[in-house]
Order: C-alpha cells, then structure tokens, then sequence
C-alpha cells in the first residue's frame, strides 16, 4: 500500500478529489458519494463470494473495480487495499489476498461509516 498508514483521524475520503470530480457542486457529490457507497457494497459482495468460491479471475475482477470507484472518490485507503488485492489476483497470490481480505473488511466499513454520516448530513 502507499502512502502514511492511516491513524483512525483522518478521514477516509479525501473530499478535495471528490470536489475536482464534481467541480464542487454538493448535490453532483451527494449522488457520487451514493453511488460509491452501493457499488463497493456489490463489488465487496462479490468479492468475498469470490474468495470463498477461490475464483481468483472474479477476484482481480470485483478487487479492480472497487479500486477504481474508490480511488475516483478520494478514498484512497481503501482503493489502496483493492489495489493490492487486485495484483494478487492477477499474480494468483491467495496468501496477500487474504492477508489483506481483512483490512480491506475494515477500510470499507469506515468508508461505510463516513458515507452514511455525510448522506444523512452533508456537512
């Protein structure tokens, strides 16, 4: 992974990306932020029904797709993670997919989390 590793305070979407993408227009960055929010579910999803089916093609597959919505977003620790499962996949490494399995767990339940917060209360 690149970059500081993340000390818990920081928040997991870099919201100056997401404001180049949307050109800063609230509204354009709730709709991205909801559209992030349910497509990593569904990759995440797939993913781990790809771990457990050890199909290794559907892993690079769902790993890479949740990268590139993320990093799009600014949540660049979790696109950080996917990035690492994705090369993995490709490489049929199973031992850094599962060594990572379980932060990427944890990174989207914090992407989750401030997801949630910022669709309830924008600011």
């Amino acid at each position: 992974m690149s970059g500081p590793p993340d000390d818990g305070k920081s928040a997991p979407i870099d919201r100056s990306i997401l404001a180049v993408l949307t050109g800063g227009d609230p509204a354009v960055e709730r709709g991205m932020l909801a559209v992030l929010r349910k497509a990593n579910n569904a990759d995440a999803a797939a993913l781990g029904e790809a771990v457990e089916r050890r199909d290794i093609v559907a892993v690079a597959r769902a790993s890479h797709r949740m990268m590139g919505a993320s990093r799009l977003a600014g949540a660049t620790a979790l696109a950080d993670i996917c990035a690492t499962i994705a090369r993995a996949g490709q490489a049929g490494n199973w031992g850094t997919i599962a060594a990572n399995h379980e932060a990427l767990a944890r990174e989207l339940d914090r992407v989750n989390g401030y997801l949630d917060t910022q669709l309830r209360d924008p600011r």
